[in-house]
């Protein structure tokens, strides 16, 4: 299940502000550390198919993982690396709930 056309601009447009952020102030140090819906829609999940996970997942579940990631800022791991644990998990939640 793909982002809605609406989410997906407003991800476009929000990776365009980040960028523009940044270069606005690459005289000093900035750290930019961010991970959108497109990025846990388009990562690969722990399949022999390929699978990517929006199509396991719906919007509002990728949303959950996004919200699970925002809170881990300030910790010692990229939002990247974080992402295949946090997607698993919320695979394995909706595979308990869909046979409880």
């Amino acid at each position: 299940m793909p982002l809605n056309e609406i989410t997906s601009e407003r991800v476009r447009s929000a990776i365009n502000d980040l960028n523009a952020l940044r270069d606005k102030y690459k005289d000093v140090l900035v750290v930019l550390d961010y991970a959108t819906l497109a990025d846990i829609a388009n990562c690969q999940i722990d399949s022999d198919a390929g699978e990517t996970a929006d199509s396991e997942l719906n919007e509002e579940q990728m949303a959950a993982v996004l919200w699970r990631l925002g809170k881990h800022v300030g910790g010692d791991e990229t939002s990247h690396s974080l992402l295949p644990a946090l997607i698993q998990f919320a695979l394995d939640e909706k595979e308990r709930r869909e046979t409880a």
